[in-house]
Formats: structure tokens, sequence, C-alpha cells
């Protein structure tokens, strides 16, 4: 693959009307218009003006621009993004940036290597202005004046007799000259700035948000604490950054989702990313952030509204397709998940947690053995994708397969204990295999795991007696009605509430519950049908009759998707 030496060494060079200026991390239009990119950024922007014409794929961008980092693509994303919005490009009809679906990207507009003397006369200091009329003549009088006895107070008295005495008249000249020289640097300091030219300010907000993106692609847990700083360093820096925001959101998003932050962070992200959107409501990254957060809060119709805007603005941005993709899929929307997740494969077919996502809703439709073949491409990928993982034990679970259930889930566990998911699921599946007290004791674990409600929460209640299940159905009912306060569109609580009157026995809020779960999304039926409070449940024909409805419409949207 060849390369263009001169401007991958740092030295300037034009593209189309734009030039760019590497080693300051600038773009200036020939129009006027100034722009500084973050330095990561413009490293994307130099790789890919080095091979102009050739498409280079993302593991390659990844691999020269982040070599010393192992970073996620969601970080290329949106450096390609953000190199969109200065050019000006548009991602559907592209006049510099091409995506090559499943292959990478291509700069498409003309790159010039600049000369070395044009280079030099870019470089070379601006001469100062003339003094400003501003200066009066009294005022220069003064100078004068000052530079004259500066220059007849002669020779210091430490001068060596080795010293060239000067005359007096020359020193006179030589002060004036100092004085005045002084004079017209501080005017020309002090002039307005030129409109259009770019502003040479301090650049530590953009060091701190290309160190903060580093770190927030990579995947532990200190990386993610290290990127919330340095984007709240960024934003004390430049508190206008929607590009700082967004960041400080989706990090946010990652350390209560997989880092164990907690969930007093979950409104600091939807907060931050709705300060992105209103500082930059054209870039698809702050709707993407925003959305994120929006899921995370279990506000699955505003998640869907803003990642619908993201993909509107860019339709090439594939983790927002992903994004949306899931949310659907947890609104019971199987049909529109399931296009919007394969719609992200053009882009991200090597993502183990997007094929994942891709199964559970293969799974959620009874397409089970689809939903194997996307379970085994995710595992290919990433062999531990804790998703992949937890479909593949649904799909023995609903296949009656207790026994390579468990033993799924044990293996599982030996390697992420501390997995909500999998706890809640093993100790579903030892209640199945008869071993009540591992059950009670797997669901401790994920109560403890967990700051949320989940079903471990109705395994305990089922399990224990007297004061105990009454504490603990107490203590649920009142954290679900917490999250349905604050706007929770979710299907878990409501189903959990529905867990809590088939405790109670109080059928008519059962059902009501019930049916408005499923509303709210609720499709894995065949996993509830194990589930302690409504195990009894499977004698009822009110019970059967919802399952069978939740199962029909599945059927329903598998048909329509017969073409996929």
């Amino acid at each position: 693959m060849s390369r263009s030496p001169l401007i991958a060494s740092g030295q300037p060079f034009r593209l189309g009307a734009w030039t760019v200026e590497p080693e300051l991390s600038r773009l200036e239009h020939e129009g006027g218009e100034g722009h500084r990119l973050e330095p990561k950024v413009m490293a994307v922007l130099v790789e890919l003006s080095s091979h102009a014409g050739e498409v280079l794929s993302k593991q390659a961008l990844l691999d020269t621009v982040w070599a010393d980092t192992f970073v996620a693509d969601g970080v290329l994303l949106r450096s390609i993004s953000e190199l969109r919005r200065v050019l000006g490009d548009d991602a559907k009809a592209p006049r510099f940036i091409e995506t090559i679906p499943k292959r990478g990207y291509r700069l498409i507009a003309p790159v010039e290597a600049i000369s070395q003397a044009a280079s030099s006369e870019l470089a070379t200091p601006v001469e100062p202005e003339p003094m400003s009329a501003s200066v009066t003549s009294s005022e220069s009088a003064s100078l004068l004046a000052s530079s004259e006895a500066l220059a007849s107070s002669g020779p210091s008295s430490d001068t060596t007799p080795a010293t060239v005495p000067i005359s007096v008249r020359s020193a006179r000249w030589l002060a004036a000259v100092v004085v005045l020289a002084a004079v017209a640097i501080v005017v020309y300091a002090l002039r307005p700035a030129t409109p259009g030219a770019v502003v040479e300010a301090e650049d530590s907000g953009a060091r701190d948000l290309s160190r903060a993106e580093t770190f927030q692609a990579s995947v532990d847990a200190a990386a993610n604490a290290n990127a919330i700083e340095l984007y709240k360093q960024a934003l004390e820096d430049d508190s206008s950054s929607a590009t700082a925001y967004a960041g400080l959101a989706m990090a946010y998003v990652d350390g209560v989702s997989r880092f164990g932050l907690g969930w007093q962070w979950i409104d600091p992200a939807v907060e931050a990313g709705q300060q992105a959107v209103a500082l930059a409501p054209e870039l698809a990254v702050t709707h993407r952030a925003l959305g994120l957060a929006q899921e995370l809060a279990w506000r699955y119709q505003r998640a869907q509204n803003a990642l619908e805007r993201a993909v509107e603005l860019d339709p090439e941005a594939y983790p927002a397709w992903h994004e949306l993709g899931r949310v659907l899929v947890r609104r019971g929307l199987l049909e529109e998940g399931v296009r919007a997740l394969r719609r992200a494969l053009d882009g991200l077919d090597d993502s183990a947690a997007l094929h994942a996502d891709l199964a559970h809703a293969y799974y959620l439709l009874g397409e089970d053995a689809r939903a194997t073949i996307e379970v085994e491409r995710s595992l290919e990928l990433e062999p531990y994708s804790t998703s992949a993982w937890m479909v593949r034990a649904r799909i023995a679970l609903a296949a009656g397969e207790v026994v390579a259930t468990r033993d799924l889930l044990r293996s599982f566990l030996a390697v992420m204990p501390e997995h909500v998911g999998a706890l809640e699921l093993a100790a579903l599946v030892e209640l199945m295999a008869g071993d009540e007290a591992a059950a009670v004791a797997l669901s401790r674990r994920a109560v403890e795991a967990s700051f949320r409600p989940s079903y471990a929460h109705l395994h305990l209640a089922a399990l224990t007696s007297g004061e105990e299940r009454e504490s603990l159905i107490v203590a649920l009912e009142q954290r679900v009605v917490w999250d349905l306060d604050r706007g929770s569109e979710s299907y878990l609580p409501v189903t959990l509430i529905a867990g809590i009157a088939a405790l109670r026995g109080e059928d008519e809020r059962l059902y009501e519950a019930l049916n408005q779960a499923a509303r709210a999304g609720l499709a894995d039926s065949r996993r509830l049908r194990y589930e302690p409070p409504f195990a009894r449940l499977e004698s009822d024909a009110r019970f059967r009759a919802w399952r069978d409805d939740i199962a029909a419409r599945a059927g329903e949207m598998r048909r329509r998707l017969g073409a996929l």
C-alpha cells in the first residue's frame, strides 16, 4: 500500500480548499475559516490523506493512530464524524471521506503536498503591524525622551576595559529602536483578531479530550475513571464543548453498566447527554450519547427517539444502529430491532456484542437455530462475550436442558463470578434441578451485586417465609415504584410488580401488571414460566392464554422477517 512520505512526515498539505497543518492540529480554509482538531482526529486525517484514494480498514487506522492502546472502534467512528463536521462533509454524498461498507474508509478529495518553501512561508511569523495611530504624539515624545535618558546614562560601572565603547549618538538610536520595537510588539499583540482567523488558544482541553477518549475505549474500571476525570477537565477548559459532554455521558454509561459506578450516576449521564445535544444538535454523536444515557435510565422511548435522530444525521453511525436495535428489542419491537441490528452489521460485522444482541432478538422470536448461529459467531470473536453466553444458556433452558444449562452457567461464573444476569439464571436452574439451598445462595449473591431490582429479588422472596419474605417484598416494591416514578419504560419493573402480586395472591393486580409488561416489551415468556412466583400459574388458563398471545405476536413478527 503506497504512502505519501511528505504528508506522513507531518508537513502541511492541501486538502481540497483546506490547508492542513498537522503539527499545529489546525485546518484553514482558503476563505479564512479555521479550526483546531484534537490530536487523534488530526492523526486520522493525516493517515487517510497519506493514502488518498485507497481504502483503509478500520483496524489499519486503529493500529496506526492508537498503536500503543487497545481501543474499541467507536473512538474511530467518532473521529470520522468530527472530521466530516469540520470539513462540511456529508456521509450520504461524501466529498472528502467515503465509507466503504464492511471494508473501511477512503479519502476522495484531492491532496497536494506543499513545497518546503511554501511550508516555510506558512511557518514564518507575521511581521508586526506599524505602531497604532492611537499612540499619541505626546506618548511618542515621552518614549523618545525615555530612550535618550537611557542612552545618556552611559556605560554601567562594571563595564570591562575590553568593552568596545559606542558613541552616545549610536546609543541613543539603539535605545530608541529597542523601545519603539517593544511598543510595536505590544500594540500588535493587542490588535483586534482578524475575522475568521484561528485563535491559538491553550490546547490543554483538546489534549484532555483526546486522552479521555483513549481511556474510555479501554476495558477496565481504572481507565473509565480516568476518562471521566479528563472529560471534566476538558469541560473546565471549554464549557461549550459538546464533544466533551457527549464523551462524559458515555463514560458514565460505561461506568454504571460495566464497572459498578452505581445508580446515582445515571442522572448525571442523562444531564451530560442533554447538554451535548443542546450545544450541538447537528452532531450524531450527541444524540447517540443521550440515547445511551436514556437507555441506561430504562427510558426506552426517549432512547429510541435520540438514537433514531443519530442515524438520521449520520446513516453510517453503525454503533448507533446497534444501540437503536437493542433498544427496539427491549421495547418488544423485535421486527424493527432485527432490521436495525442487521443494518449495523454493514459496519460492525466483527463486533461480538452486536452478534450477541442479534442472537438475543432471534431467541425472543423463537428462532433458536438462527440465534445459535449468532451466538457461535459472537463467541468466535470474543470467547467470553457475556451476552452470548447468556443467550446460549437461555436457549438450552427453553429446550428443557437443565443439566446442560447448569454446566454452562457454572463455567461462565467461574470466569465472571459477579455477573448479575448469570447469577439470576443460575439460581433459577438450581431451583429447577431441586437444589433450593444453591438457588438461595446464588440469588443472595445476585442481589448483593446488583443496584437494581431483578428476578433474584423475586427468587429470594419466593424461597423465604415470614418476616424476611415480607421485608424483601416491601423493599422490592419500593424500589420498583421508584424506578417507575422516574419514568422507567422497561418491562422489568412491571413484571416484578406482577411477581409480587403472584406471591401475595392478588390475581387481578397480577394480570393487570402482566398485560402492562407485555405492552412495555416483555417477550421472554418462555423463561417466565419457570420463575418461582409464576411457576404455579401453569395450570391457570388466563396465564397460558397470556403466554400464547406473546408467542403468537412473536410468530407474526417472525413471518414478516422471513425475507431476512
